[in-house]
């Protein structure tokens, strides 16, 4: 079973760094792939430094999910995850997680994380199931997704701004995948200006989940 790390990089010279960092330092066996996307700062060159422990691709500037998409396109790996590249990884992300994937049904498994720069433990959901996932946004977007599953779906959608990471749960949920869980916090998430875990950022977010209803109107309906 073979797993890649996608970190899609734009403009993120002072934190890409960390994350090839952790992805590189996994316990468990994993490759790593990082798509330019069309950085203008030294992001690009800090990438190219890796050399050949990393994957790396380039593309025009055409944002976040595109370059997920085309980060988890350029692999033929099992599973994946998808790495902000102002975020990062404990060392045993992969090595905890990979094993509840011999579950068939799981399509996706979660784990605990620390909200950054408070380093705040913020613990993963118990029991996600369809319904809960349509009334907010549960789950983390950094997690271990199968494949099989993702080619299921649309993909990441270019469209959205932000939320493509919710889009993607539901898109998951509603084919029947299940979602598995680990205790440990086992990845770092931090929180920038703007965030939709900051005050300005709530306040948009009731748009964005307009939006994402008009995604799934076989859930809600149209809209």
């Amino acid at each position: 079973m073979t797993v890649s790390i996608i970190i899609p990089l734009f403009n993120k010279e002072s934190t890409v760094g960390q994350a090839i960092e952790s992805a590189l330092a996994q316990t468990g066996k994993a490759d790593v792939v990082v798509v330019n996307d069309g950085s203008t700062d030294g992001s690009y060159n800090i990438a190219k430094a890796y050399g050949s422990a990393i994957n790396l691709v380039s593309q025009e500037n055409r944002g976040l999910s595109a370059a997920r998409n085309c980060g988890i396109l350029a692999t033929d790996s099992t599973f994946y995850v998808p790495l902000d590249a102002d975020d990062w990884l404990e060392p045993g992300f992969v090595e905890q997680t990979l094993p509840l994937m011999q579950d068939a049904s799981v399509g996706a498994v979660i784990a605990a994380e620390w909200l950054e720069p408070e380093h705040r433990y913020q613990i993963a959901p118990t029991s996600v199931g369809l319904r809960d996932e349509m009334l907010r946004n549960c789950l983390p977007q950094t997690a271990l997704y199968r494949r099989a599953a993702y080619d299921q779906t649309p993909g990441y959608c270019e469209e959205l701004p932000a939320f493509e990471d919710w889009n993607m749960w539901l898109h998951l949920l509603k084919r029947g995948w299940h979602v598995a869980r680990v205790h440990d916090a086992l990845f770092h998430y931090r929180i920038a200006a703007g965030s939709m875990l900051t005050a300005p950022g709530r306040r948009s977010s009731e748009d964005l989940y307009q939006q994402i209803k008009q995604l799934h109107p076989d859930l809600w309906g149209e809209q």
